[in-house]
């Protein structure tokens, strides 16, 4: 009786203690996510220097490249603003792609004779040039939206059906070549154009007479 009576009394409700305590939580939870949100600020600002930096040395290579330099030409030809901006999305997640992305069109193409150079800038629409191919419908579905919000095109071909063709036939009617023989690029490449403008269609002639043509 005597150790009973000597215990501190308990107090009939601790709900202010309680309550009390969840409220200083939430307090220090807020502080913490203030400490955790200027750290990770921080962090990028530190940061964004080097990766500045480092964007910029890649972009002035590729700028320098015979690459670049076509990327160039396919920006003032096809008249997208913002292609350069969209071929560096393309590469840099080039590893999330199931096949590669090709492009723009005319950073592949090979065509040494001026003459068929003209033929095919008259024979495809500026805009083709500055295009981009994919081989599968998930890469399509991945850039289909960035390249809508940058105004750039994007061909999908699943399946390349070009192949060499054979105009030995048509040679004494003055045919040197089909168009889509006069430049070397891939077979991918060449189903694409040929589906769009044609040029599977189109032929090449050797100089001759106006009558003869």
């Amino acid at each position: 009786e005597a150790a009973r009576c000597r215990v501190p009394s308990l107090p009939e409700s601790n709900d202010d203690e309680l309550k009390s305590l969840r409220a200083r939580r939430v307090e220090m939870n807020a502080e913490l996510r203030a400490v955790e949100e200027e750290r990770e600020e921080l962090c990028l600002k530190i940061a964004q220097p080097q990766h500045t930096v480092e964007r910029a040395s890649r972009r002035l290579a590729v700028l320098n490249s015979v690459r670049g330099q076509r990327l160039v030409k396919a920006r003032e030809v096809s008249k997208r603003q913002r292609l350069a901006e969209f071929d560096e999305y393309v590469r840099e997640n080039a590893n999330y792609f199931v096949k590669p992305v090709l492009g723009p069109i005319l950073t592949p193409m090979e065509c040494a004779h001026q003459t068929h150079r003209n033929m095919l800038s008259q024979s495809n629409a500026n805009n083709v040039f500055g295009a981009y191919v994919t081989q599968t419908k998930a890469d399509y579905d991945k850039v289909s939206a960035t390249a809508r919000a940058m105004r750039c095109d994007v061909f999908l071909a699943e399946k390349s059906t070009w192949s060499e063709p054979d105009v030995s036939h048509l040679r004494e009617l003055g045919v040197t070549h089909r168009l889509d023989q006069t430049f070397d690029a891939p077979a991918v490449i060449k189903t694409v154009l040929c589906n769009v403008s044609s040029l599977h269609k189109a032929y090449a002639l050797k100089s001759m007479p106006g009558a003869q043509v």
